[in-house]
């Protein structure tokens, strides 16, 4: 969607703002699922990486910085629509969305940020984000760390149809196989979406070697979490 890239964002920013604006208002009426609490709950999570921007995991879930919370269970890879952050290219500062800056937003109106004065704009990582340095952490390097800690990787809800899902996949399998051998094992992957095509964008995509670390579940998510 044109809405998504950053050159509509660019050129266009007050139309930017009030789709932007009118995605809050949805995110607001959605609450977490059964999939968002069960992964929380898991004894043994490493760390959950969301490509979502809905902060519906943030609910149950402390979030993850390098600097300030080091053991925060999910990183948010994507960045998060419920959060404003500024274009300093010193320090970006970023705030919870306030319903004055959603209301100015909804106006096309572009707010300010109150600790710097830069321009503030919805926390999402967009196609081409010349900005996206502001937008997420260095949460690459922390991949590198988690991924050979893991014995088990759940793809949930995903259909690699977006090359950059793709990518991730592979980045992960990259990790764990620059692994030292004495402590290499084979870590299955497990795809878990009730549509036949994110295993064949995958199949498609990998090389046959990969196939056989892969495992695949066509079935709704909730399925797999039962709570209370």
């Amino acid at each position: 969607m044109e809405a998504f890239r950053y050159a509509f964002f660019k050129k266009r920013r007050s139309d930017a703002h009030r789709f932007f604006s009118k995605m809050i208002d949805e995110v607001k009426r959605a609450k977490p699922t059964r999939t968002h609490v069960g992964i929380s709950r898991l004894e043994h999570l490493v760390r959950c990486y969301t490509l979502n921007v809905d902060g519906l995991h943030s609910v149950h879930m402390s979030t993850w910085s390098p600097k300030t919370n080091p053991d925060g269970k999910l990183i948010e890879t994507h960045g998060n629509i419920m959060e404003t952050v500024c274009e300093s290219k010193d320090t970006p500062h970023i705030f919870p969305f306030q319903e004055s800056v959603q209301k100015n937003m909804s106006r096309g109106e572009i707010p300010k940020c109150k600790t710097c004065g830069e321009k503030m704009r919805p926390r999402v990582m967009l196609y081409e984000d010349e900005n996206g340095d502001n937008i997420c952490e260095d949460w690459e390097s922390q991949l590198k760390i988690d991924a050979p800690k893991a014995d088990l990787i759940l793809w949930i809800g995903i259909s690699f149809k977006q090359a950059a899902s793709l990518e991730y996949f592979r980045e992960v399998r990259r990790i764990l196989m620059s692994q030292p051998s004495s402590s290499k094992n084979v870590i299955h992957h497990i795809v878990i979406n009730p549509c036949k095509t994110a295993m064949e964008h995958l199949q498609n995509a990998l090389c046959r070697e990969a196939h056989s670390e892969i495992k695949y579940a066509r079935f709704k998510s909730d399925l797999l979490f039962a709570v209370d």
